[in-house]
């Protein structure tokens, strides 16, 4: 069987979010999977060690299909110069690891596609102006389009049924997974005196509240904190909240900008606390990935994170920054309760390897067929 894949993670030269999870998967379906064709379709490789290792298994190929519309991977899978190298290619799936598919392929080629979760629902004014007018146009075509859909968590796959009216049997669940080897930290890590924030800065992962809650808990505990992620959009109240900050409390804010995984890694090690306020996750990849690497997550019990992560986290209200602040001076008084959150962590990490989800597509793939 040959499948075609949604390779424009290799051209991204910064990914993030659902470009590194397609990333991850990926790498290890073709480690475990020597008997299907996996073609992954890009606008150019930037990516050249990644690629070099997956093409080890002689089953994985790369087919390059430039584009004038390249710099919009949405529109760029719309292209004709792609639907006609697919055909060509003679694919008999087409998976789109990132909630969009070539909408024009003929019915022969089977699609698949992953939508994470319907936010732009739920939480419309979150999303930019660009994101909203493709997320009402273009995803509803790829939704009728698309002969099965799999999402990463029980709630997201609820949401689906519910906003955009598709039919349960369509729709399956894989939940996310990390290279945890990668992850788990070594026996000893000085941790280093900060709280740490991940995620794109827009309006959804709600730093907003995070930055008002530790202007609240500054003056009595000397922690830093460290907010790593690319600027996204809306970002007007962040900067707005910043400004407002007193200069002796903003100076212990420090914005990171977007940085490469090996660098993320050994910034969520040696964090004292994760923080993930977020409005709402279809999963919540950066709380696994905080657990993993052995610090306590603050996150909020909405969307899909009480269903996946339960008791291996402490709650707060999102929209109370006072909770918030409240909830992280608990953790850093109570060594205690930092170490038990820690073990908890480790241990429930180790149900979501990226290999344990490759297989699950793997299988997927092959019972669809």
């Amino acid at each position: 069987m040959i499948i075609g894949v949604d390779g424009y993670f290799l051209y991204e030269q910064n990914n993030t979010g659902m470009g590194t999870l397609a990333r991850n998967v990926l790498k290890e379906i073709a480690r475990l999977d020597h008997t299907n064709t996996y073609i992954l379709f890009t606008p150019k490789v930037f990516h050249d060690e990644y690629v070099q290792e997956i093409i080890q298994n002689k089953n994985i190929k790369i087919v390059e299909v430039d584009s004038i519309v390249k710099k919009w991977r949405r529109l760029w899978l719309q292209s004709l110069k792609l639907r006609k190298k697919i055909i060509q290619e003679k694919v008999d799936i087409f998976f789109g690891p990132s909630e969009y598919i070539p909408v024009l392929l003929p019915k022969k080629v089977k699609t698949v596609v992953t939508i994470h979760d319907v936010v732009f629902k739920i939480f419309p004014s979150t999303i930019s102006f660009f994101d909203k007018i493709l997320y009402n146009s273009l995803l509803p075509l790829c939704v009728r389009k698309a002969d099965a859909i799999i999402t990463i968590s029980h709630s997201s796959k609820e949401e689906i049924k519910k906003y955009l009216h598709v039919d349960e049997s369509k729709i399956s669940v894989i939940h996310n997974g990390i290279p945890l080897d990668k992850y788990i930290p070594p026996k000893k890590v000085i941790k280093e005196n900060y709280i740490l924030f991940v995620g794109t800065l827009q309006p959804r992962k709600n730093l907003v509240s995070l930055l008002k809650a530790f202007t609240l808990i500054a003056k009595e505990t000397d922690c830093n904190m460290v907010v790593v992620g690319a600027m996204g959009w809306k970002t007007s109240s962040i900067e707005n909240t910043v400004e407002s900050i007193e200069p002796t409390i903003r100076k212990k804010i420090h914005f990171l900008g977007y940085v490469d995984n090996d660098q993320l890694i050994n910034l969520y090690q040696k964090a004292l606390i994760f923080v993930a306020p977020s409005l709402h996750e279809g999963f919540g990849l950066i709380i696994l990935e905080a657990l993993t690497c052995g610090t306590p997550v603050v996150t909020s019990p909405c969307g899909a994170i009480p269903e996946i992560f339960k008791d291996s986290v402490v709650y707060a209200d999102p929209l109370k920054p006072d909770d918030i602040a409240q909830k992280i001076v608990d953790l850093l008084k109570n060594k205690q309760t930092q170490k038990k959150m820690i073990a908890k962590g480790i241990t429930f990490a180790k149900n979501y390897d990226v290999s344990i989800t490759a297989q699950k597509y793997i299988d997927f793939f092959n019972s669809f067929a």
